[in-house]
């Protein structure tokens, strides 16, 4: 199984690391701001893509983006880093291993 990995870090699972890949997958979105009585500013957001074209499938290969690009995408292929491991400051030192979010699940 090969997994590439389309996020600004590289990952760990188990003792594992997965290299950048020089790539990174990122949601395009639109924003609408609105400042109501008060001074409070709404951000309205909305997702409108993603930055790059979704890789085809390829057998035994794995794509690997952050869950909410993953979420957003929805195919099989396209999978995201699940359960992280912390270290004692918080900070996300690995994973235990990966999830995908396929629509009709």
């Amino acid at each position: 199984m090969k997994l590439i990995n389309y996020t600004p870090h590289e990952i760990t699972i188990g003792d594992e690391t997965i290299p950048l890949s020089g790539e990174v997958a990122r949601l395009t979105e639109e924003r609408r701001e609105v400042t109501l009585s008060g001074g409070i500013t709404f951000t309205s957001v909305r997702v409108t893509g993603l930055n790059m074209e979704i890789p085809s499938p390829e057998k035994d290969t794995f794509w690997v983006v952050s869950r909410p690009v993953a979420e957003y995408i929805g195919l099989p292929h396209i999978v995201s880093p699940d359960r992280y491991i912390r270290d004692g400051n918080g900070n996300i030192i690995g994973c235990e291993g990966i999830c995908w979010f396929p629509k009709g699940f």
